[in-house]
């Protein structure tokens, strides 16, 4: 049982373009594998929001990105016998002509808001896509990442 204590720092990256975003899915052989999310990961002790996930992306897509890395929103997310995840989705933008290539042989692609509302989705970034349309729905879209 996780205690009370147990805090997982998170970073995810939303990149958007044309009006997709780019999801991955969950690899093989891990917990939640085969749902969506966007992708990131875990903080490690030191490690700014913005290094967090530039070698998540790194490591995970083989991409990085540039620019600066702006928070969008940030959850906070607790489930009954595990950690409480502090989850922080980051707006990214990738060099012109980059394209990220899954590395842990998981799914990937481009979607649009219509095409993610009907994923199968880890329960922390379903949170983070109710935001997202929400946002929309207000007409304050966030632009393309890529320039």
């Amino acid at each position: 049982m996780a205690d009370a204590l147990d805090v997982v720092d998170v970073c995810a990256a939303v990149i958007s373009r044309r009006r997709r975003f780019f999801l991955a899915q969950r690899p093989p052989g891990s917990r939640q594998a085969g749902r969506w999310e966007f992708p990131g990961g875990k903080r490690e002790p030191g490690e700014t929001l913005a290094a967090c996930l530039r070698r998540e992306l790194e490591e995970e897509l083989g991409v990085r990105p540039v620019g600066p890395l702006r928070v969008l929103t940030r959850l906070t997310i607790r489930e009954p016998g595990r950690p409480t995840l502090r989850l922080c989705f980051l707006n990214a933008r990738l060099p012109v002509g980059a394209e990220p290539h899954p590395q842990e042989g998981q799914g990937a692609g481009w979607f649009t808001l219509a095409q993610m509302s009907r994923l199968d989705w880890v329960p922390a970034d379903r949170e983070f896509l109710h935001w997202l349309l929400a946002r929309h729905r207000d007409r304050r879209a966030l632009p393309d990442t890529e320039k």
